[in-house]
C-alpha cells in the first residue's frame, strides 16, 4: 500500500516462477490537503490480510471496513480520509451476497471470474467487465457459483482532478510544477524513491 503524497518514484517488477498470477492496481485520489504529505509505503504479506469466510463466501479484505451479510470485515488498511474498502469475492459455495456500503460512497465491482448481476436488474455483467453501481443502498450480488470479484468503495472527494502521464493534481498549473520539479531532479519536497 502506497502513498504518493508529495512525491514518490517507483518502479514495479513482479516476478513469477510457475503458476498463475493476477495483478490488479488501485489508485486512490487524495484530497488537495492531503497531496503534499510525505510519501510512505508498506508491503503486506499475503497471510496479513485478513480473510473471511461467510455464508459460502469466501471475502480477501484489503482495505476499509464493509458489512457482508450482516457480518463485519475490516481490511488490512483503515482509517485513511477517502475510506477505501476493497474486497477480494470468491462466490465459493453460494451465489448470493448482501454488501452494506456507506451512504453516499462510490461503489465499482469488477467481475475477474463468472458472471454477477446487481440489485433487482438482469442485467449481467461479463468477466472482465467493471460496473459503477448507485451511490444509494446496499450492494445485492447475484453471481455464478465460483465468479469472482473485487468490491471497490470510497468516499467521493467532490475536487478537480487534472492529470498528465503518471501526475495527478487539482489544477493545471500544480501539473505543471510537478513536471518541472519531475524534470529538474527535484521532484518536491520530501520525495522518496520506494523501489516495490
Amino acid at each position: 500500500w502506497m502513498k504518493a503524497g508529495s512525491g514518490v518514484i517507483h518502479s514495479e517488477m513482479p516476478q513469477q516462477e510457475e503458476g498463475r498470477m493476477r495483478g490488479f492496481q488501485l489508485w486512490v485520489n487524495l484530497p488537495a490537503v492531503e497531496k503534499m504529505e510525505p510519501a510512505s509505503y508498506q508491503d503486506i504479506a499475503a497471510e496479513k490480510i485478513p480473510g473471511y469466510e461467510i455464508d459460502g463466501l469466501q471475502l480477501k479484505a484489503i482495505a476499509g471496513e464493509l458489512s457482508v451479510n450482516d457480518k463485519p470485515v475490516k481490511g488490512y488498511v483503515t482509517g485513511l480520509s477517502t475510506e477505501p474498502a476493497y474486497l477480494d469475492v470468491h462466490f465459493a459455495s453460494s451465489e448470493e451476497a448482501v454488501v452494506t456500503v456507506p451512504e453516499g460512497h462510490t461503489v465499482l465491482v469488477y467481475v475477474y471470474e463468472g458472471m454477477a448481476r446487481f440489485g433487482d436488474s438482469d442485467y449481467p455483467v461479463a468477466k472482465g467487465k467493471l460496473a459503477r453501481l448507485s451511490r444509494e443502498g446496499v450492494l445485492a450480488i447475484k453471481a455464478e457459483t465460483g465468479s469472482r470479484l473485487l468490491i471497490i468503495t470510497g468516499k467521493p472527494i467532490g475536487e478537480p482532478i487534472v492529470h498528465h502521464g503518471p501526475f495527478v493534481m487539482n489544477s493545471r498549473e500544480e501539473i505543471q510544477q510537478a513536471i518541472q520539479d519531475y524534470s529538474s531532479g527535484r521532484l518536491v519536497p520530501g520525495q522518496q524513491d520506494l523501489r516495490a
